[in-house]
C-alpha cells in the first residue's frame, strides 16, 4: 500500500531505524487521542513490536505541501513516500478523528447530535471540561465511526461526500527498505 508520511527534518536526523513514533514529538493535548488510536491499531491490526507505544501517521493521498497544516511555518520537513503491507495499516477519516482529538461526541447525523445534546442537557450539560461520567462510554463508542466510511454514503449532508474524505493511515514502524522516495521542504 502506498502511503505518504511527513516528518520534521529534525526528527529524521535523530531517528534510529526502523522509524517509530515518539511521544516527545506529540503535542501533550493530543497524546490521549494518539494512545486511543494505538489501542485501536493493536485491537484491529495486531500488537505493536516490542518497545513501540504509538503508531506512525500517514496519508493515503499525497499531501499538498503548499498547505501550512503539516508543520509550523518555516520548519524543515521531509515527505516520505512509502510502500507498506496493507494488512498492517489501519485507515480512518481524518476530519472525524478531530472528535477523538477534542474528546467530543461523534454524531451519525444531525438528529443523532440533537438526541445526544438533549441527554447531555438532562445530565446538567458540559461545563468547560469532560463530559459527565455517565456519557463517557457513549462518547468513546462514537469515535469508532472514524473507521467507517459508509456513514459518509448514508449521510453526505452531515459528513460530506465519500470521495472528499481525507483518509489517514496508522501503522507501527517503517523500515528503510519501505521508503520509495523522499522530498525535503520548508513548511509555509
Amino acid at each position: 500500500m502506498r502511503l505518504w508520511l511527513i516528518r520534521s527534518a529534525e526528527e529524521l536526523e535523530q531517528a534510529l531505524w526502523p522509524l517509530r513514533a515518539s511521544a516527545r514529538f506529540v503535542d501533550p493535548y493530543m497524546l490521549p487521542a494518539y494512545r486511543w488510536m494505538a489501542r485501536q491499531l493493536a485491537r484491529r491490526v495486531g500488537p505493536p513490536p516490542r518497545g513501540v507505544r504509538l503508531p506512525l501517521w500517514a496519508w493515503v493521498r499525497r499531501p499538498d505541501l503548499r498547505s501550512g497544516a503539516y508543520l509550523p511555518r518555516g520548519r524543515r520537513g521531509v515527505l516520505l513516500e512509502v510502500e507498506t503491507p496493507r494488512r498492517g495499516v489501519l485507515l480512518s477519516d481524518f476530519e472525524r478523528f478531530h472528535a477523538v482529538l477534542n474528546r467530543h461526541y461523534l454524531a451519525r447525523s444531525a438528529s443523532d447530535e440533537a438526541r445526544f445534546e438533549q441527554r447531555l442537557a438532562r445530565l446538567g450539560g458540559r461545563q468547560h471540561g469532560p463530559y459527565p461520567r455517565a456519557l463517557r462510554p457513549q462518547v468513546e463508542a462514537s469515535w469508532e465511526r472514524i473507521f467507517s466510511f459508509a456513514t459518509r454514503v448514508r449521510e453526505p449532508a452531515w459528513y460530506g461526500p465519500p470521495e472528499e474524505a481525507s483518509v489517514q493511515a496508522v501503522f507501527w514502524e517503517l523500515h528503510p527498505a519501505q521508503v520509495v522516495s523522499t522530498r525535503a521542504f520548508t513548511a509555509r
